[in-house]
């Protein structure tokens, strides 16, 4: 199935990176270390876009 890139109402996943990218943005990492850190508490931070609503409404 194809999803748009940009659109938001048509592909669950941008609405997703929509919320992760605020929780990363304007930092400095010195390491891959502290960007993998950084990333796993955004994502534990941030609950998914629910996949009933692009679905089913």
């Amino acid at each position: 199935m194809y999803f748009p890139t940009g659109s938001p109402d048509l592909n669950p996943t941008e609405e997703y990176w929509r919320r992760l990218k605020p929780a990363l943005a304007n930092r400095y990492f010195g390491s891959c270390a502290e960007i993998r850190s950084a990333v796993w508490t955004a994502l534990e931070s941030i609950s998914p876009p629910g996949i009933y609503q692009y679905l089913c409404l």
